[in-house]
């Protein structure tokens, strides 16, 4: 299996490569592991909920956590994890997450990051 991770940010025709990790229906929480190159369950839902949409990271990419920059995309068609999409950006989302000392900021600035992967 590829290390996804590594894979270019932008297509040939300049559109950001997704690679799924959940995809839409999932009742489980998948991240992709550089390390071992695999998909792992990371949590699962509450009984009778899925993921609506494809979630996974636009590869070649680093937020502020570390992590490659999170990713969802919204389309008509079933995918499965590892599954790169071409995509357009369409806005970006400012979160907060549980930390160890309460609430944090885990922001998504897509032109930043986007910049610093681009450049």
């Amino acid at each position: 299996m590829p290390n996804y991770v590594k894979l270019r940010p932008f297509d040939d025709d300049g559109n950001l490569n997704m690679v799924v990790e959940t995809p839409r229906g999932s009742a489980v929480k998948l991240k992709y592991e550089p390390k071992t190159k695999v998909f792992t369950v990371s949590r699962s839902l509450v009984l009778g909920l899925t993921y609506p949409f494809d979630w996974g990271f636009i590869p070649g990419t680093k937020a502020e956590d570390g992590d490659p920059l999170d990713a969802l995309a919204v389309h008509d068609s079933s995918t499965y994890p590892g599954v790169v999409l071409p995509c357009r950006a369409l806005g970006v989302v400012d979160v907060s997450q549980k930390g160890e000392k309460g609430r944090e900021e885990n922001p998504r600035d897509r032109d930043a990051e986007l910049a610093r992967a681009d450049g």
